[in-house]
């Protein structure tokens, strides 16, 4: 017999500055809703530049897109009202 509490999702990686924050918020949201809570969530920064001209998204800063996109994903998670006020995301309360 299968114990599925210990058994866990795992969501494929996203390169996270191909995409906008808040459906990628939403999307692992709703992937962890189904998954119980257990999900694994690999993300990177991508490697291939001719996806980011294709999506209008800058190549070279996409390390720190990245990092400000967790930073603003882990906000929208957080179940508090937010806002941010950063280089490349800005919303306002929410």
């Amino acid at each position: 017999m299968v114990n599925h509490n210990l058994l866990k999702c795992r969501r494929r990686g996203v390169a996270l500055p191909l995409h906008d924050p808040f459906n990628v918020a939403k999307s692992v949201s709703t992937t962890a809703n189904l998954c119980g809570g257990r999900l694994i969530l690999g993300v990177g920064i991508g490697w291939q530049k001719s996806e980011f001209e294709l999506v209008g998204q800058n190549f070279h800063n996409r390390g720190k897109r990245c990092d400000e996109m967790l930073e603003v994903m882990q906000k929208l998670w957080s179940g508090k009202a937010v806002s941010h006020e950063g280089t490349h995301y800005q919303f306002p309360l929410l």
